[in-house]
């Protein structure tokens, strides 16, 4: 059918099979307002879907939030239990280091004392070494004099007299 017919107004012309056409018309606008309706309904199903779209993507959100949310705070509970754990042995390092560090003091100060007591005995030792060497040489000096040697039989006589009573 030609579309010459369809934007002539009904009645105005009157041509055989004139009838058809408008039938044909009628049934063309019944049509169209029935795809008017259709695509009506298709943008308003559009923007409820948009809506509900919204809608969904702020509860993804709140709820992704939510989550996130809840994880950084375990995240952190988590830190700062661990922080609190280091901080205790740090505390206790430190006060292993301070009592290394008194002991090692104490130490050094014994170390200190015995060396000073090693190099006054050395010292003494040696003095004593040469006190004996020096007693020695009397000794040797008498044991080897005229006198010692000519008085010996008197002093055996004495030893056996002291032993004898």
């Amino acid at each position: 059918m030609s579309m010459k017919n369809s934007s002539v107004p009904s009645g105005a012309i009157s041509c055989p099979g004139g009838e058809q056409s408008d039938a044909l018309l009628a049934d063309r606008r019944g049509e169209y307002d029935r795809l008017q309706q259709a695509y009506a309904d298709l943008l308003a199903e559009r923007d409820q879907i948009r809506k509900s779209a919204r809608a969904m993507h702020a509860r993804q959100q709140a709820t992704f939030e939510r989550e996130l949310s809840q994880a950084l705070i375990a995240v952190r509970e988590q830190g700062d239990a661990r922080l609190s754990r280091l901080q205790d042995e740090v505390r206790s390092l430190e006060v292993a280091l301070e009592q290394a560090q008194v002991l090692r003091r104490h130490e050094t100060d014994e170390l200190a004392r015995l060396i000073e007591d090693r190099d006054r005995s050395t010292a003494e030792r040696e003095a004593l070494a040469e006190h004996v060497a020096r007693l020695e040489k009397v000794v040797e000096t008498y044991v080897n004099s005229a006198s010692w040697k000519i008085t010996a039989p008197l002093r055996r006589i004495a030893s056996v007299l002291r032993r004898g009573a």
